[in-house]
């Protein structure tokens, strides 16, 4: 039985020349994934592209709210507030 809240994409693979700096097309088909493994999916792909860019090899992920799932996966959380670290008095007791 098929999951309702499964993500699908197409899987086609293009060379659209013959030399090696040429433009190569790859579009995934993934099935059956929940909202959370699709998220990670993608994230891994970026993960994939960084890597490669220094070997100059440029990628393009696009897929619906791409921006939104790589900022949401390589944040942080929340931006947590430092307080100021107080004297601790009891060192000038026994100074």
């Amino acid at each position: 039985m098929a999951n309702n809240n499964s993500y699908s994409n197409n899987v086609n693979i293009n060379n659209t020349g013959s030399n090696n700096n040429s433009m190569k097309t790859i579009t995934l088909k993934v099935d059956g994934t929940s909202q959370s493994q699709w998220s990670t999916f993608v994230l891994e792909l970026n993960i994939m592209k960084k890597a490669w860019k220094r070997y100059g090899v440029e990628v393009e992920l696009k897929t619906p709210n791409l921006n939104k799932i790589i900022s949401q996966g390589t944040s942080n959380g929340e931006k947590s507030v430092h307080y100021k670290k107080k004297h601790n008095h009891i060192i000038n007791i026994f100074k």
